[in-house]
């Protein structure tokens, strides 16, 4: 109703300005301070008693742009030689829904093609059997129509990681070595002594 005014819900009280024109038909709806929430359909409609031809309403798409907050980038794997690893990249906030693209460069900074294999999809950078030649620094790039923004993480693969529990075992395994050892040479020691002992008592 045009007297008691337009119903307006809590979330965007004082934010929603409704108006009309009878004389030319007119309706115009302002919103201010645009978030997020507002991206969605928006529909007219009209309501006229007793007409019932013709299409009552009208809709349209509000699309709020929002540039890309900066992406966070992780790495995901052991970053050993011949493992398999993801590289994640992602951005919180972004509307249109941002576009994510990986740059791969070598230790020396410079810039290369992605590994044989690889596979770019959507902010996952996924690498297969890697190796020392894959090590280099990798960037990400989050864009859409406003601008865009970039992480980076750096790769560095080493060779496989002796377990601790191999670690361990080969500890134990030469102390239990080294008293065998011990042990024979206190037995040739002391069996060395009696037959000296033995050969001076024969002389005597």
């Amino acid at each position: 109703s045009l007297d008691t005014g337009p119903d307006v819900e809590a979330a965007y009280a004082g934010r929603i300005n409704l108006r009309v024109s009878v004389p030319t038909g007119d309706v115009a709806l302002t919103i201010m301070k645009l978030t997020l929430q507002e991206n969605n359909k928006i529909r007219c409609k009209v309501q006229i008693p007793k007409d019932t031809s013709g299409k009552g309403y009208a809709s349209t798409t509000l699309v709020v742009l929002v540039a890309p907050s900066p992406p966070v980038c992780r790495i995901v794997g052991t970053t050993e030689y011949f493992e398999n690893i993801n590289m994640t990249c992602a951005s919180e906030e972004g509307s249109p829904a941002p576009t994510y693209k990986w740059q791969s460069y070598t230790v020396n900074n410079v810039p290369r093609p992605n590994p044989l294999k690889a596979t770019d999809v959507n902010g996952l950078l996924s690498l297969y059997n890697i190796s020392i030649d894959t090590s280099g620094f990798f960037v990400c790039t989050s864009q859409n129509k406003i601008r865009s923004a970039t992480c980076n993480v750096t790769l560095a693969v080493m060779p496989p990681s002796m377990k601790l529990g191999s670690v361990g075992a080969a500890l134990i395994a030469a102390a239990v070595i080294g008293l065998i050892l011990a042990a024979i040479g206190i037995y040739c020691c002391c069996c060395r002594k009696r037959k000296e002992q033995s050969e001076e008592y024969t002389m005597g």
